[in-house]
């Protein structure tokens, strides 16, 4: 996320130079020097194309990542009250097996999404850290 936002600003920044030089350019009436503002407008023009690019990739995988961390989410909750529900039952000794494998798998996974969360390039939802291993 916070990749996203250092785009935004420079798209923004790039966005205001290249608006004052096309501003600026109207009201030359020197040629020499309209030549000079002329060129400098289309390189920043350039700049801020690729700079909304850029900010507008990084948005998009933020949000994938983030919709796709929410998904995870809900399937851990759900695996996690399934798992719950099922020790009240009388479980063969391959069902208890299958079922700690999967804890050890969800909560493999729930360790590794806490620490992406405390990543700077962060794009996982921070109500995951509310998240319980499952016991």
């Amino acid at each position: 996320m916070i990749i996203l936002y250092i785009f935004s600003i420079i798209t923004l920044l790039l966005l205001i130079i290249t608006v004052f030089l096309l501003y600026k350019s109207k009201h030359v009436t020197d040629y020499k020097q309209l030549n000079i503002v002329t060129n400098k407008y289309d390189r920043f023009k350039s700049l801020t194309w690729i700079s909304s690019i850029v900010s507008s990739f990084f948005g998009l995988l933020c949000l994938g990542v983030t919709l796709s961390y929410k998904s995870e989410m809900a399937e851990f909750l759900a695996c996690k009250q399934t798992i719950e529900n099922s020790r009240s039952y009388e479980l063969s000794e391959l069902e208890r097996v299958s079922i700690q494998n999967e804890i050890i798998q969800q909560n493999k996974w729930l360790a590794r999404a806490k620490y992406t969360n405390t990543l700077w390039i962060n794009c996982v939802p921070d109500n995951i850290e509310l998240l319980e291993p499952i016991k």
